[in-house]
């Protein structure tokens, strides 16, 4: 039995989890400690991504235009490759909205899922296992 708690204790502390974590998501709900990481580490990408958008936009701006100051159709060419490339950075938050959306239609769908924990299931579940035959 402690070798099974010293083996907790060392994913605790390698996962960064505590009991109280624990018995949080055995509820269906995320600690205020896991609430409060996943805040950070959204807003160190969001920032992370703000900060790589306004560098390529303006890696973009600056290749485009000496591109056209020395006639160089290679610096063009590349100003105008970043600018795809930052269109397709910028569409992805849109991604996540609609993402969310979705999710949010959801919820007010099922008001069961409001509180975080679903209440209510329906349907069949059924499991298909196949293997391989010898022959």
């Amino acid at each position: 039995m402690s070798e099974q708690r010293s083996v907790r204790l060392d994913l605790s502390e390698a996962l960064q989890f505590t009991e109280e974590d624990i018995a949080a998501n055995r509820e269906g709900r995320l600690s205020p400690a896991q609430q409060a990481r996943l805040r950070r580490g959204f807003r160190r990408t969001l920032i992370a991504g703000i900060i790589g958008i306004i560098v390529i936009g303006l890696g973009a701006t600056t290749l485009i235009f000496l591109g056209q100051q020395n006639n160089s159709m290679v610096l063009v060419v590349l100003g105008i490759a970043l600018t795809v490339l930052n269109a397709f950075i910028v569409g992805m938050p849109v991604k996540v909205l609609v993402s969310l959306i979705v999710v949010s239609l959801v919820i007010l769908a099922f008001p069961s899922l409001m509180n975080g924990v679903i209440s209510e299931t329906w349907g069949v579940l059924s499991r298909t296992l196949t293997g391989l035959t010898s022959g």
